[in-house]
């Protein structure tokens, strides 16, 4: 459940262009452990995070990736 707060912050905060913040969020999702329960919010936020640092490619990788699995980005 906290991860699922954790992406929420970082997607809220990658919507609203505050880089810091979002930084934060990421960081604290990734000192989570590797568990599978939580890799779909990890993956999302790597998806912001690639967006953020413009590397497209990357980015579409990773929403492949999600859609292929059944998450949808706006479903959070």
């Amino acid at each position: 459940m906290l991860a699922n707060i954790e992406a929420r912050y970082a997607r809220f905060y990658y919507q609203d262009n505050q880089r810091d913040e979002f930084e934060k969020a990421l960081n604290y999702l990734n000192r989570l452990s590797d568990s599978k329960l939580i890799l779909l919010q990890k993956l999302t936020v790597k998806y912001y995070q690639a967006r953020l640092e413009h590397q497209s490619e990357k980015a579409e990788q990773i929403k492949y990736l999600l859609e292929i699995s059944g998450y949808q980005l706006n479903s959070f």
